[in-house]
């Protein structure tokens, strides 16, 4: 019985921040953020903002833009969220993730 109230206390909720779990969910797109660093990071970059480009679950790795214009890729742990996205954010780039879109066929002939 007490393995049955262990289990059902580990749900995982798809709003992992409201959990506490803050550090292991992946930001969305346009999230502002700054570099706190983990073993893993270059000691230059502790310190400098970004916006997360993509982000996936497994290891917990996004891709930011930083300031400076320069993209990096870091893991979750490594960042510390500045400003949650708006949802008034514009695309300005054309990179196009084949999961978001119903059909990929003629995708790599297009020139962008």
């Amino acid at each position: 019985m007490l393995e049955h109230e262990l289990c059902s206390s580990r749900v995982l909720s798809p709003f992992r921040e409201e959990s506490g779990d803050e550090e292991l969910s992946v930001l969305p797109r346009h999230t502002k953020v700054i570099v706190t660093g983990n073993n893993r990071t270059k000691s230059v970059l502790v310190g400098l903002q970004g916006v997360v480009k993509k982000a996936v679950g497994l290891g917990g790795w996004h891709w930011l833009v930083l300031k400076n214009g320069v993209e990096v890729k870091l893991q979750r742990n490594a960042l510390s969220v500045l400003e949650h996205p708006t949802g008034n954010e514009v695309d300005d780039d054309h990179d196009f993730d084949n999961s978001s879109s119903g059909s990929d066929i003629g995708e790599k002939d297009r020139d962008f």
